[in-house]
C-alpha cells in the first residue's frame, strides 16, 4: 500500500484513484469498518478512530451527533460506549439520513453549528445537550423538567463540577407549595431558567415576579438565568453559582 494509506482509514473511491486495483481493496489484510470504507493498521476499537474512518465517506452536511458527539467531546456520560455501538451521524438542511451498517443516521431541517475535534466533524455542544435531553431522541434518564434548556442547565452545572441540583424542588411558601426549575436545598439556592415566553407573555411574567418573591420571603435566593448565561460558553455562569453556594451556609 502507498504510505499515504499506511495506518489510516481511505476510501475506495480514494484508493482507485491512487491506481489501486480492486483485487488489492479486497485484500484480508485491510480493515472493513464500514461500507466503501478501508483501514490499514487503525485501532477501530476507539470511537474516536471508528469516527475518523467513517469521515472519509462524509459529505458536508454530515456531523457525528448525540452520544457518539458527546464523547468525542468529553462531555460526562451515564457510560462510556462499547466499541459495538453504533455512531451517531445527524444529516443537516434536510438531508437524507446516513445508511450504513454500524452508523444510526438521523435528519433534520436544521443547519446546525459544528466543530472540528481530532479531525471529525462534530455537532457543537449546546446543541449535543438538547439532543440528549429529547427523551424521543435518546433518553438517558427520566428528567422531569419543562424545557431542555433547564436539562441544558443542569447538564452544564454537573460539568463544571458542581453538585447535581434537584429538579423541580418544592418549596413551602406563605401561598402554598410552589416548585422551582432547579435548586440546591441545604444551600437554599433556586434556579429559575426564563426562556422567551416569560418575555413575551405578560401574564407569565407577572406570575414569574409573584413566585421570585414568595420564594425569597420564604428564605431562599433565587438566580434567575437566560439563554446568554448558557451560550456560547456556560462557564462564567458555573462559577457564579459556584460562588453562591459557597456564600449560604446549610441551614436545618
Amino acid at each position: 500500500m502507498p504510505g499515504a494509506l499506511t495506518e489510516t482509514a481511505f476510501s475506495i473511491s480514494r484508493g482507485l484513484s491512487l491506481d489501486i486495483g480492486y483485487g488489492r481493496l479486497r485484500g484480508r489484510d485491510l480493515q472493513r469498518p464500514f461500507h466503501g470504507v478501508r483501514a490499514n493498521g487503525v485501532d477501530l476499537t476507539q470511537l474516536r478512530e471508528r469516527c475518523r474512518a467513517l469521515t472519509v465517506v462524509f459529505e458536508s452536511h454530515h456531523a457525528v451527533s448525540h452520544l457518539s458527539g458527546a464523547e468525542l467531546l468529553g462531555m460526562p456520560l451515564p457510560q462510556d460506549a462499547s466499541a459495538d455501538d453504533p455512531i451517531e451521524v445527524v444529516s443537516l438542511r434536510g438531508r437524507d439520513g446516513m445508511r450504513r451498517r454500524g452508523v444510526t443516521g438521523r435528519s433534520t431541517r436544521l443547519d446546525l453549528p459544528t466543530r472540528r475535534t481530532s479531525g471529525v466533524r462534530v455537532v457543537a455542544p449546546a446543541d449535543i445537550w438538547c439532543q440528549l435531553a429529547d427523551p424521543r431522541i435518546q433518553p438517558i434518564t427520566p428528567e422531569p423538567v419543562d424545557s431542555v434548556r433547564e436539562t441544558f442547565l443542569r447538564l452544564a452545572l454537573t460539568a463544571g463540577g458542581l453538585p447535581e441540583p434537584v429538579v423541580q424542588p418544592k418549596v413551602a411558601t406563605a401561598m402554598g407549595d410552589r416548585h422551582a426549575d432547579l435548586g440546591y436545598r441545604d444551600a437554599r439556592l433556586l434556579l429559575e431558567y426564563l426562556g422567551d415566553a416569560h418575555r413575551t407573555s405578560r401574564r407569565r411574567w407577572l406570575e414569574d415576579l409573584t413566585r421570585v418573591q414568595l420564594f425569597k420571603d420564604a428564605g431562599w435566593d433565587v438566580m434567575m438565568i437566560g439563554a446568554a448565561d448558557l451560550e456560547p460558553d456556560p462557564a462564567p455562569l458555573v462559577e457564579r453559582v459556584r460562588r453562591a453556594l459557597a456564600r449560604r451556609h446549610p441551614r436545618s
